[in-house]
């Protein structure tokens, strides 16, 4: 964005998960996006939900944020991080109780911060619909990331059409990949209010020693072979086929290991169906790992399995292919955009366990084909630039836009020619020449 304090506004960022320490996985990729944005010039400030143990106010890596609260005491605060906004409201009746007053809350909370910015970037559609309500008579432009999940309030019967109307008042409306924006032009936006951003991936450490150190490390099995789970250990994420898969590869492949990185609801659900099956001695349960700590069990495993049932682009898939891993993922949402079949792993219908474990021993039992996907993975996410760098990039733009939008001023709003989307949308043809 621009140079001086008028023309590089506050873009105040409401959103309904953010790291609660350092190396907390909940909502970290808004974290890093403000991050990106920041290094670029860009004053940014959060708005997110209180919970037990966070302060209310604080800055983190230079970005002023601020944590509202909705109930007291803080430990009955529970509509958001412990799996996050709505996979909470599935299984948690006290997330169901405290919804209103988490609405109402966030509500004068992003009223107040409308009144200190010049733009309103919600993440995810529930902070979407709130940054509206705040934003009376589109006084101020209004932009919303929708990640993937967030689709689900989008596809209700009721509740959807009043969610989509809202959201044709947003100026623009983020994708982050083409299926996400098929899907919000399917369900009445637009064409001109979507606009596709792919998402990025953060760098992780990679840990000094070889594999086998890191196996010894971790505690895992250093003579086996290693498929890795990682994330929330809810309904959607499919972790209950990757148990079942595993049961199925284990009878022709009894000498396979299992690790679950994540924690959530389904724990003990997962846990026990496993000791019930007889793999409680090839399964390791890691639990919440930190951040920092993700690339060591990446750099641990042979293969990296994503069996959800629905998903934007996760970047617990986009991390698994920058360490070079080879990957099975249910076919869904953005994945088939970044895992290419045969290419750089392999997809299966969603909720299909016996494709899974089709698939999960096909690469078992062929290391060099491992080894060519995970090549081939790592080399995709260097030629799409699928870096925060450039996701702030062109988030700057879209507020150029809006700006310019808004003020009236056409300058802003047409002459520039995007040239991050054109060198992304370049990169990304280069990388499907070469493959």
């Amino acid at each position: 964005m621009r140079g001086n304090d008028e023309l590089n506004p506050a873009v105040g960022v409401l959103t309904t998960g953010f790291p609660r320490f350092d190396g907390d996985l909940a909502g970290n990729f808004v974290l890093f996006c403000c991050r990106a944005l920041k290094a670029r010039g860009v004053d940014v400030r959060v708005l997110a939900p209180h919970t037990a143990g966070t302060r209310s106010e604080e800055v983190v890596d230079g970005i002023p944020l601020r944590r509202f609260r909705y109930l007291f005491p803080a430990t009955l605060e529970r509509v958001a991080y412990e799996s996050g906004t709505p996979a909470n409201l599935e299984w948690n009746w006290l997330a169901w109780l405290g919804l209103p007053f988490f609405a109402v809350s966030f509500w004068l909370h992003a009223c107040g911060l409308a009144r200190r910015c010049q733009i309103l970037h919600a993440h995810w559609i529930p902070s979407g619909l709130v940054a509206l309500a705040s934003s009376p008579l589109g006084r101020k432009p209004v932009i919303v990331s929708v990640w993937g999940s967030d689709l689900a309030v989008a596809r209700l019967p009721l509740l959807g059409r009043l969610t989509m109307a809202l959201l044709r008042r947003a100026r623009t409306v983020i994708a982050i990949s083409e299926a996400m924006r098929a899907e919000l032009l399917a369900l009445g936006l637009p064409e001109h209010k979507v606009r596709v951003i792919p998402t990025a991936v953060s760098s992780l450490a990679r840990p000094r020693g070889d594999r086998d150190q890191t196996r010894r490390e971790l505690g895992l099995p250093v003579d086996r072979p290693l498929v890795l789970y990682l994330g929330r250990l809810s309904t959607v994420k499919g972790p209950a086929h990757f148990v079942d898969a595993a049961r199925l590869v284990s009878k022709e492949r009894p000498d396979s290991a299992y690790v679950v990185v994540g924690d959530g609801h389904l724990r003990r659900e997962l846990e026990e169906a496993v000791r019930a099956t007889g793999m409680a001695d090839r399964f390791v349960f890691a639990g919440h790992v930190r951040h920092e700590e993700v690339g060591r069990w990446l750099s641990a495993a042979d293969l990296f399995v994503l069996p959800s049932l629905s998903e934007g682009v996760p970047h617990a898939l986009l991390e698994a292919l920058a360490f070079g891993l080879p990957v099975v993922a249910s076919a869904v949402g953005g994945v088939p955009e970044i895992v290419r079949d045969g290419v750089n792993g392999y997809l299966v219908p969603p909720g299909d366990s016996p494709a899974l474990a089709r698939r999960i021993l096909d690469l078992l039992g062929a290391p060099e084909k491992r080894r060519d996907f995970g090549d081939a993975g790592r080399q995709l996410v260097e030629d799409r630039q699928l870096t925060w760098e450039r996701f702030a990039a062109e988030l700057a733009d879209v507020y150029d836009r809006a700006l310019g939008s808004a003020s009236g001023n056409p300058t802003a709003a047409t002459q520039s020619r995007r040239p991050n989307a054109d060198s992304r949308a370049a990169a990304a043809r280069s990388s499907q020449s070469k493959s």
